[in-house]
C-alpha cells in the first residue's frame, strides 16, 4: 500500500508500508485525513475532468467519485437517473448533431430548473447536481 505525505509545498514523501501509518510515525508532517471532519486546506487543486463519452441512448447515473468536473456529449436521446450516493458534480453536455432530450429520473426539483436546455448542435450547457438525502439538479447554458 502506497501514501502520499506532504510535509511542505515542495517535499513529497512516498512512503510504502503495509497497513496502516501512525501519525506517531511521521514527525513535521501535515497530512490531510481522508476520515477526519474539520481539517483545514490552503492552496488549490487543479481537477482533472472526467470523460464520460458519447451519450445516443441508455442511462447515466452520476458518480461524484469520478471528481467533482466531468463532460460528456449528448448525440441521443438518454436518461439521467438521481446518483446513489452524497455528494456533488458537474457534467458540461455539448451537444452533438443528433442531440436528443435527457429523461430525468428520481430528483426532487421545483418547477425553476435553471435556463433552458435545447438540443442545438454545438450548444454547451453545465448542469449542475446535488445529492444529500434527495437529489436536485439545475442547467446553466454557455452561449
Amino acid at each position: 500500500m502506497s501514501r502520499v505525505l506532504t510535509s511542505s509545498p515542495t517535499n513529497v514523501v512516498n512512503l510504502s508500508v503495509p497497513g496502516d501509518v501512525l501519525l506517531d510515525d511521521i514527525e513535521n508532517a501535515d497530512v490531510l485525513l481522508t476520515d477526519a471532519i474539520n481539517q483545514s486546506i490552503s492552496g488549490g487543486a487543479v481537477i482533472v475532468p472526467h470523460n464520460l463519452g458519447v451519450f445516443t441512448t441508455g442511462i447515466l447515473t452520476p458518480n461524484s467519485g469520478l471528481g467533482p468536473l466531468q463532460f460528456l456529449t449528448n448525440n441521443g436521446s438518454f436518461q439521467i437517473n438521481a446518483p446513489v450516493n452524497p455528494g456533488s458534480l458537474t457534467i458540461e453536455i455539448t451537444n452533438g448533431p443528433t442531440a436528443g432530450p435527457i429523461t430525468f429520473v428520481g430528483y426532487n426539483v421545483s418547477s425553476n430548473i435553471g435556463e433552458n436546455y435545447v438540443l442545438t448542435n454545438n450548444f454547451v450547457f453545465f448542469l449542475s447536481i446535488i445529492k444529500i438525502n434527495r437529489a436536485s439538479y439545475i442547467w446553466k447554458a454557455t452561449q
